[in-house]
């Protein structure tokens, strides 16, 4: 894709002290601002002016306006994901397989599409749409909807969301892998961070429980042999044991 930079986070209201800390190190040029006032004030929009010459928001009135308005800001891809919207995992182990891809996440609602995920795979007219989830995050009848717009419909589900980023890794990312990261499943914030660093190393965004390392995750790591093993996120999030487990699927 033509930009690459991290993902940074942000209270609603006011910069954190280690976002602040990461923009003085960074010196970006310029920060794009995800989603609406209602996520990021445009208090913070002003205080980010003090860290990068240009600063500017990609947003709509809702969380699928907002996802159809990132893709048309930067898809290069024939290639669409599509995730449900009303829950985080899919659409984050799908993150990195876009990034890779130069492709856009778009999201929708478990029993169809919105007008402007419609209007945007109308636009972007892919060869190839990509359903992350199970029937339960994205039903049969959204992922028929979705074929309108292209000439094949894929879907990659397990039962769960570590199953799920299990089969999205094993898909797109090559053996031997160079590096995968791993995220505690139970919480977004982690995942979304890890998203741009996978993505930039070719690697996938794979799940874990915090105290114990799911089978789904294991599989994928023996499938892709990860040379390099990256967790993301303290001890609350990834315990000592699941670190411990880990050093017996890394592949020097």
């Amino acid at each position: 894709m033509e930009d690459e930079g991290p993902v940074l986070l942000t209270r609603e209201g006011s910069l954190p002290g280690a976002t602040r800390l990461a923009l003085q190190d960074l010196q970006p040029e310029r920060i794009v601002v995800l989603g609406g006032n209602g996520v990021v004030s445009e208090a913070v929009m002003a205080e980010l002016g003090g860290y990068a010459d240009e600063v500017e928001r990609v947003a709509g009135s809702d969380r699928y306006r907002t996802a159809a308005a990132i893709a048309q800001e930067w898809a290069a891809s024939d290639v669409v994901f599509l995730a449900s919207g009303q829950d985080f995992p899919d659409a984050l182990s799908a993150a990195a397989a876009a990034g890779v891809e130069g492709a856009p996440v778009l999201l929708t609602r478990q029993h169809g599409l919105p007008g402007a995920t419609m209007a945007e795979l109308e636009r972007l007219a892919p060869s190839t749409v990509y359903v992350i989830g199970g029937d339960a995050a994205v039903s049969d009848e959204a992922a028929q909807e979705a074929g309108w717009y292209a000439d094949e419909v894929v879907r990659l589900g397990g039962a769960d969301r570590y199953r799920t980023a299990s089969h999205v890794a094993q898909e797109f990312f090559p053996t031997p892998t160079n590096e995968a990261f791993l995220a505690t499943g139970m919480d977004f914030p982690d995942a979304l961070a890890a998203a741009p660093a996978a993505a930039m190393n070719g690697g996938p965004v794979l799940l874990t429980r915090p105290a114990s390392l799911p089978s789904a995750t294991v599989t994928a790591l023996d499938a892709i042999r990860a040379q390099t093993i990256t967790l993301v996120g303290g001890f609350g999030a990834i315990s000592l044991e699941v670190q411990e487990t880990l050093e017996r699927h890394v592949y020097p």
